[in-house]
């Protein structure tokens, strides 16, 4: 019984060990996508409910990337489309493990583009309106808005006993509130029909403004939000609130905490904090471990998602009793005494700011009297010089000798002159261009005598930088008793304007030209229409080149003519789609036969102005021949490519079952050589298991088998027998066909690897070096890429039996690049000649005995790293042995 028992405790330490594996944890992935700008309150409010959760989590790692869509401004299908592109193009190399998704737009770009960019990530979701109550998603949870909109009623019938209309300040440009809206009117409003209840309706911020400025006293205010005004103006939510709510003489109740601080009563609100927090802890609870389906969002729900806030000086202001408010209420603010002691000498410091007010205004306008009688004294021609100093366009003023009595600093960025230079003297004095010198000569100084306003052109280039300009020069003349004094130019830079004309008039040529050299047809036609508004002719208004040679027609037979002069016997068809062209607008493309031409026609029509239709045509006669002798060929290849098809498939499945043997004979080539390293480890536990058993057995004969003897042997072979074990599991490692992971790291294949064949290593005297780095990881299946390493391990090791080296190492380093891993492998074994290096990869070569090599080893190592983990194998020579570099 004893030797029974012996037995069966060996076998469970041999095949029942533990398998447990220890991991270290690895730092979770989190995308928050926020709807709006992170510029609003309320997206500030959910992302700080957010982080209190999760700054509050120790127990894994939680690394967090922010998205903004910015949904008020930009959110029609094309920008969405394109968002999705840029996120699946900028996380492409990412793996999110979770998404918390905040607000309406949010949730709805995640249900719409999630395969795209995030395929397969769970997400939980905060701040979504309750109008999106049904999912059929088994990977989205989250918490729905149930907006508070007939709680809030109730509660403002209730507070305000003399309350007849109701005022509900709704945005109408976003998708959101128009939900709200419908949902006003087929619920609140029937439900309310002894008070009066108004939603704005699309307006300017300032007509808002306006009729909330003129609200009777029996009317309260229900604000929900308004973003986007009737001319397209947009303001964030605080700004545009701050900006309405002030101008409001009536009670203001609210939906959002956010508008808390604006001098509103409050109601029954929703707390952004509460909705990111309340998302944030189903997504650490899924980031523990906890499986989505045992994740209930009712769960994570409590009284802080809506609450009844309020506050209390603005109760107080419109006599609101406290006993009415509902139970578990919040008061936003507390009168503190310093308000209490400021409030009692409000009156008094009100009506001191009013004197002193009243008394700078009074001071103010004598010293505003004194100013302007001061100002009028100045002399006029300052006035003007201060207004036309700072201008671009150069501005001066000539008497009658031709001096300038006046001219700005402009004259030195054009005409490279200081103004002081030319200041009461003439261009001739001062040695300025010839061209302006006969410019005033010939052009200004003859408006003395016929006194016309002058407008001149003329290009000038500056003497100091080269540069040309062309200018526009106004003359006016300045009156004084009737007659002409001086006289006034503005000289305006038009180099811009005239490169512009230059580039039309060179575009015009180059329409000309392109439209008479354009080898498919063109024309411009005048669609005519009987009363009935029915096509009935047309005319030509413009053909080209091709026109003529295409239909045989001559430019000069067929410009201002009609159609039907033209070709009497045009088939209708023509008529009716060009004038349907005409009507609606809608460019239409067609291929058509005419039978006058005897020729078909691939035709291009589209709406050039009002019943005019431009027409690009060639001819396609010969197409169309060709292609119906094509069809007829097509027939006749057809059955050739079918009896080619047969032969292919025949070959490619042939092919196949040669991959399929190579495969597997490379697996069982890399199976005898770990049975080999098995074999060499278990030859010296088998000789010490063998040598205790003969103790056991020659200490019975002579009776000297005690208790204590027999245990201490016991326990040595239950030793030796784990040491089998772990053998027999670092084989499995290796070989084990089910073991496929998502990512495995290299390094830690790496030393598996290394560590399995330590004994048969320094056996042979072979020392292996290894620097590795972390955190190299790939996507894959462990025991194939171990087989790599020891493939390449296999023929060094096979190439140091056939060289006489003193010192045998292999040297193995493992680095993280940019975006991959660089593997490399190297021996001192003696290399490989130059002429076989580029066929080492090639199956079934081998520069080894046939006993020795199969030739399969590299070629299998190749074929793993490019198939099997998307990378690139290399080999060359290097000192005295090779190296081996895998990218992967």
């Amino acid at each position: 019984m004893r030797k029974v028992a012996v037995i069966i405790f060996c076998l469970y330490v041999l095949f029942i060990s533990d398998l447990r594996s220890e991991y270290e944890p690895v730092t979770r992935q989190l995308l928050i996508l926020h709807s709006y700008s992170p510029s609003m309150e309320w997206v500030n409010e959910m992302n700080s409910g957010i982080s209190e959760i999760i700054s509050k989590e120790h127990s894994i790692k939680i690394q967090i990337t922010y998205e903004f869509l910015e949904a008020k401004r930009f959110h029609s299908p094309e920008y969405f489309m394109h968002t999705a592109q840029a996120f699946k193009f900028k996380y492409s190399i990412t793996s999110f493990d979770a998404i918390i998704s905040c607000d309406d737009h949010a949730f709805d770009f995640i249900r719409n583009y999630r395969d795209i960019c995030f395929p397969g990530v769970p997400v939980f979701f905060c701040g979504v309106n309750d109008i999106y109550q049904e999912l059929n998603y088994e990977d989205i949870r989250g918490i729905f808005e149930a907006n508070p909109l007939q709680a809030n009623i109730s509660l403002m019938r209730k507070l305000m006993l003399n309350l007849k209309n109701i005022l509900i300040v709704i945005d109408p440009n976003t998708r959101t509130n128009n939900v709200h809206r419908e949902r006003i009117i087929k619920e609140i409003i029937p439900d309310n029909t002894d008070i009066g209840i108004e939603m704005t309706g699309n307006m300017t911020f300032k007509e808002l403004e306006e009729k909330l400025t003129g609200l009777p006293e029996d009317t309260c205010v229900l604000y929900f939000s308004y973003l986007i005004d009737s001319t397209g103006e947009y303001l964030s939510h605080i700004p545009i609130a701050e900006r309405l709510l002030k101008r409001c003489n009536c009670p203001v109740f609210i939906l959002n905490k956010i508008y808390l601080d604006l001098g509103v009563i409050g109601g029954y609100v929703t707390n952004p904090r509460a909705h990111g927090a309340a998302a944030a802890l189903m997504a650490t609870d899924f980031l523990r471990g906890v499986p989505l389906n045992n994740l209930d969002a009712r769960d994570y729900m409590n009284s802080d998602l809506y609450q009844p806030v309020f506050n209390l000086r603005k109760l107080k202001q419109y006599k609101l009793n406290l006993n009415d408010l509902p139970q578990n209420y919040q008061l936003y603010k507390s009168k503190s005494e310093f308000e209490a002691k400021t409030s009692a000498i409000l009156p008094y410091s009100i009506w001191a700011i009013i004197l002193l007010t009243v008394l700078l205004i009074y001071l103010l306008y004598i010293y505003m009297v004194n100013r302007r009688n001061q100002l009028k004294l100045l002399n006029r021609d300052m006035e003007w010089q201060s207004l036309t100093e700072n201008l671009p366009a150069v501005v001066f003023r000539i008497d009658q000798q031709g001096r300038y009595n006046y001219i700005n600093s402009s004259i030195s960025r054009y005409f490279g002159i200081n103004k002081e230079a030319l200041l009461n003297r003439t261009v001739k004095e001062v040695g300025l261009s010839e061209v302006i010198s006969k410019i005033d000569e010939d052009i200004v100084l003859p408006i003395f005598e016929h006194k016309k306003t002058l407008k001149y052109e003329y290009n000038y280039v500056n003497p100091l930088t080269n540069e040309e300009f062309y200018f526009e020069t106004r003359y006016v003349p300045e009156f004084v008793n009737g007659k002409v004094k001086y006289i006034l130019g503005i000289v305006l830079d038009i180099t811009q304007r005239h490169q512009y004309q230059l580039e039309l008039i060179s575009r015009e040529r180059q329409y000309l030209d392109l439209f008479n050299s354009l080898l498919t047809g063109f024309a411009i036609q005048e669609i005519i229409f009987d009363d009935n508004g029915k096509p009935v002719n047309y005319r030509f208004l413009s053909v080209n080149p091709a026109f003529e040679k295409i239909l045989n027609l001559k430019k000069k037979n067929v410009i201002g003519k009609l159609v039907l002069e033209v070709i009497p016997d045009l088939e209708p068809y023509w008529i009716e789609r060009y004038g349907k062209v005409a009507l609606s607008g809608e460019s239409v493309q067609f291929s058509e036969r005419s039978a006058f031409f005897n020729k078909w026609f691939q035709v291009s029509a589209y709406r050039v102005g009002e019943k005019k239709v431009a027409t690009v045509f060639m001819d396609i006669t010969d197409n169309i021949l060709m292609s119906e002798e094509l069809q007829q060929r097509n027939l006749e290849l057809k059955g050739i490519n079918k009896e080619l098809q047969d032969k292919i498939d025949k070959a490619v499945w042939q092919m196949r079952d040669n991959d399929h043997l190579l495969v597997e004979q490379s697996r069982l080539a890399a199976l005898g050589e770990m049975l080999s390293i098995i074999g060499h480890e278990w030859r010296q536990p088998l000789n010490s298991l063998g040598l205790i058993i003969q103790d056991i057995k020659d200490s019975r004969e002579f009776g000297e088998l005690t208790e204590e003897f027999f245990s201490q042997k016991v326990n040595n072979v239950i030793s030796i027998l784990q040491t089998i074990s772990g053998t027999i599991e670092e084989f499995r490692f290796f070989f084990c066909q089910k073991q496929v992971e998502d990512i495995i790291d290299i390094g830690t294949v790496i030393r598996k690897t290394v560590n399995f064949i330590r004994d048969r290593s320094s056996s042979e005297g072979i020392e292996i070096i290894t620097e590795l780095e972390e955190n190299c990881l790939v996507e894959g299946e462990t025991s194939e890429f171990a087989q790599i390493i020891l493939n390449i391990l296999a023929n060094s090791f096979e190439a140091f039996q056939e060289q006489s080296i003193p010192e045998k190492k292999i040297w193995i380093t493992l680095q993280r690049r940019e975006n991959h891993n660089l593997l490399k492998i190297a021996d001192n074994a003696g290399g490989i000649a130059e002429e076989f290096l580029d066929k080492v990869f090639l199956p079934y070569f081998s520069i080894k005995t046939k006993a020795k090599g199969t030739g399969i080893g590299l070629f299998m190592a190749r074929k793993l790293v490019e198939t099997k983990f998307k990378g690139s194998i290399t080999l060359r020579n290097k000192k005295n042995g090779v190296e081996i570099n895998i990218e992967t």
